[in-house]
């Protein structure tokens, strides 16, 4: 098989790999876990459903390894065409990999201050909602932001 041929198979077989994790914590765990409008039953939802929510973590971190390995693959397949080009985009893959990195973290903190961990005591009531907000609407959005807020509201 000619190189050029085998390393865009390679490149297609990883893009497809992605399928796998994407989906799966981008939209079915969503789904199934936040409820639009009722910010209790969405905490209720992910303190019930832990192992899925941590899932969905992995999943972004094994997306995340994945979209790495891709920009290796195609930076194989396009190099022939212009380095410059296919360094650049590899640079801007790494980054948005960075980034991919970097969001679990602020799911792992919503589940941590979900669960009410022993360290949060030390926090008044007024300052972990704030804290719970705010860690909510770092990865989520504006829309589990309104529902966190719903939540402390009772």
């Amino acid at each position: 098989m000619h190189p050029l041929k085998k390393a865009a198979r390679t490149a297609g077989a990883i893009y497809l790999s992605m399928v796998v994790t994407g989906p799966f914590s981008l939209i079915y765990v969503p789904s199934k876990l936040v409820v639009r409008g009722n910010a209790a039953a969405t905490a209720v939802n992910i303190l019930a459903h832990q192992t899925m929510f941590r899932l969905a973590i992995l999943a972004d971190l094994v997306g995340s390894v994945i979209f790495i390995c891709l920009a290796i693959a195609l930076y194989r397949l396009l190099s022939g065409v212009s380095k410059t080009w296919a360094g650049l985009m590899v640079a801007f893959i790494l980054v948005s990999a960075a980034v991919g990195f970097l969001n679990p973290l602020n799911n792992i903190a919503a589940l941590t201050l979900f669960r009410g961990a022993d360290f949060l005591a030390v926090f008044r009531a007024r300052d972990y909602r704030a804290r719970s907000a705010t860690a909510a609407r770092i990865r989520i959005g504006a829309r589990i932001d309104d529902l966190l807020m719903q939540h402390f509201r009772r």
